[in-house]
């Protein structure tokens, strides 16, 4: 898509300026944080303009909020320009935590107002689960904090209707967990006392992820299985840096190991497009948080 202007707000005056010139000249607006929108939906074309927010708000702070919340969590107030592992550092950095997806250049603007779904969506939800207020500039150019209290429809209409559909997101205040308070009381893998995780690599197959993708779907519907066990499937292709995810790929001879594997697997003629890169890969996490202090990890689960 190519929009008409791309604008690069600093700040919130650069905003409502871009808000207020659109509305006035009937110029529709796209909003971009990250650009991860898979329908197109944060550019625009011909004689409109997209708001690149990119890195107009990258505040982050743990708030000291009046009204109670539950033991055990925190609020942190977060700008829409910070990407997810950013997002995350700030909350290891202050021994906190929160659901979210395992892609950490996605920004936290447009994956909270597509629901937010993540690896530890079965302990805990969706991210858009633990949003409490939105900053926003409306159609009008006035800034609006929106809550489900003060605003209920308009507040998971913000959460569930894609983004940028009802003004321009600049803040969220999050709900998140305190880690201290989910490491449990008992044992769980490998006599390891607090949340356990692993991770697993296959090069591309129908079959292979058919059966994982039930193995989830098996999970979801069986009510016994702990609420403390995740399971998420992910589909990489042959452009993706999949030594990020696995150090070990870097070293050489490890790497040439994989590569007679895939020889011996592929032939010829996909061998030469794929030219020493790795084939599309299947990779699924599998997890286990203890959800509250009486929770024990239940071997049978895996059985």
């Amino acid at each position: 898509m190519c929009p008409d202007l791309i604008v690069q707000p600093k700040g919130d005056e650069d905003v409502i300026k871009a808000v207020i010139w659109a509305r006035e000249n009937k110029v529709a607006i796209a909003v971009k944080s990250g650009g991860h929108q898979y329908s197109g939906a944060s550019s625009t074309s011909g004689k409109n303009i997209q708001i690149d927010l990119s890195n107009t708000y990258k505040d982050l702070m743990v708030l000291n909020f009046r009204n109670p919340i539950d033991e055990g969590r925190a609020l942190v107030y977060v700008g829409v320009s910070n990407q997810l592992k950013e997002f995350n550092t700030y909350l290891k950095h202050n021994q906190l935590f929160v659901t979210h997806r395992d892609c950490g250049y996605v920004y936290v603007g447009g994956y909270g107002q597509t629901g937010g779904y993540g690896q530890l969506g079965r302990s805990f939800g969706l991210f858009g689960d633990h949003i409490r207020t939105i900053r926003m500039v409306c159609h009008d150019g006035v800034i609006r904090d929106i809550s489900k209290e003060n605003d209920f429809e308009l507040f998971y209409a913000i959460l569930g209707g894609s983004p940028g559909n009802f003004g321009i997101t600049s803040h969220y205040t999050v709900e998140v967990y305190q880690a201290k308070s989910y490491m449990g009381t008992f044992a769980g893998p490998n006599g390891f006392k607090g949340p356990h995780g692993i991770k697993g690599l296959w090069i591309y197959s129908h079959k292979v992820l058919k059966k994982l993708l039930t193995a989830v779907a098996q999970m979801a519907d069986n009510a016994k299985v702990p609420r403390s066990f995740d399971l998420t499937v992910n589909v990489l292709s042959t452009d993706f840096p999949i030594a990020m995810l696995f150090p070990t790929l870097n070293n050489a001879s490890l790497w040439e190991h994989i590569q007679n594997k895939i020889k011996n697997a592929l032939a010829d003629e996909f061998l030469e497009w794929f030219n020493g890169r790795f084939p599309a890969v299947i990779v699924a996490y599998a997890q286990w948080c203890p959800t509250s202090k009486e929770d024990k990890y239940d071997e049978s689960v895996h059985q």
